[in-house]
């Protein structure tokens, strides 16, 4: 078994980074900002998210480009 990779210190600035990057992306999503938050994503991003039956807003969860109200020619599925 291959030995795994140790994990960054809290005080590493890339450990800082990449916390700030989840934070600053959770926001984003939870303020129902979908188009800045699409820009913060690279062009060969695959992004796999699970789906609650319920949500805090009690709306559901719908990630088509017609509920997000956008139309970047992605396969939303």
């Amino acid at each position: 078994m291959k030995k795994p990779l140790a994990c960054l210190p809290f005080h590493d600035l890339r450990h800082q980074q990449a916390h700030q990057f989840l934070v600053d992306e959770a926001y984003l999503l939870d303020a129902q900002r979908y188009e800045e938050w699409l820009q913060t994503l690279t062009d060969d991003v695959r992004y796999v998210m699970p789906v609650r039956v319920t949500t805090a807003r009690g709306a559901g969860f719908d990630a088509s480009p017609v509920s997000l109200n956008l139309s970047c020619g992605w396969c939303w599925g």
